[in-house]
């Protein structure tokens, strides 16, 4: 009798996180709640990157609904890795390790093995042999529409706003001369706070 209460409260327990876990579904954005997307038939918190933190990205992992259209952490920044070409990336055989993108196991290709059974979640890109989110040396801005801040990318690899690009501490790496005219700067900042000190004594 106090086994199968037991078995009771533990089912009531997994269908109540079950429930949750799942999201809603719906046919349009009207179905979900007025913070959220409706795609592919469920409610979801993001649809494009731009949706998500600086530094996050956007699953598309349609096959896991916890993980779809949520937005996830690239916690990959600085991991050694190899620039595989897409072919090498869909491969179950090749390295996890040093893949510089998210991946998740494709079930329409199934018949495939072991080529084409990982889909790109989200592709970063290998610098110096170094995982990085985005390209600092081709711009790498983001500009697309969404909850989050237009962005651009800045030495490492790593994504600022557009307006905080130019006070981060990558922009200053890749150009120097802007790190020399915030000295100066300083530098004609306290020479006039000495001088008028001064010309406040003698007066």
């Amino acid at each position: 009798m106090l086994f199968s209460k037991i078995l009771l409260v533990v089912a009531l327990v997994l269908s109540v996180v079950y429930v949750n876990a799942v999201p809603d579904v719906c046919t349009i954005s009207s179905d979900c709640s007025n913070t959220k997307y409706c795609s592919n038939g469920y409610c979801v918190s993001c649809r494009s990157h731009n949706d998500c933190g600086l530094n996050e990205f956007c699953s598309s992992n349609i096959y896991d609904l916890n993980e779809f259209g949520s937005c996830k952490k690239f916690d990959k920044d600085g991991d050694d890795c190899i620039a595989y070409d897409n072919t090498e990336k869909a491969n179950l055989l090749t390295s996890n390790s040093t893949k510089c993108a998210y991946m998740y196991f494709n079930y329409a290709y199934g018949a495939a093995y072991p080529a084409g059974q990982l889909t790109v979640d989200y592709q970063g890109v290998c610098v110096s042999g170094k995982c990085r989110m985005c390209n600092y040396a081709n711009g790498g801005s983001n500009t697309a529409e969404g909850k989050g801040s237009p962005r651009t990318c800045v030495f490492p690899g790593k994504y600022a706003t557009v307006h905080s690009s130019s006070w981060s501490a990558g922009k200053y790496y890749e150009q120097p001369i802007q790190v020399w005219l915030a000295i100066f700067f300083c530098l004609i900042v306290l020479i006039l706070a000495f001088h008028v000190m001064g010309f406040l004594k003698s007066t």
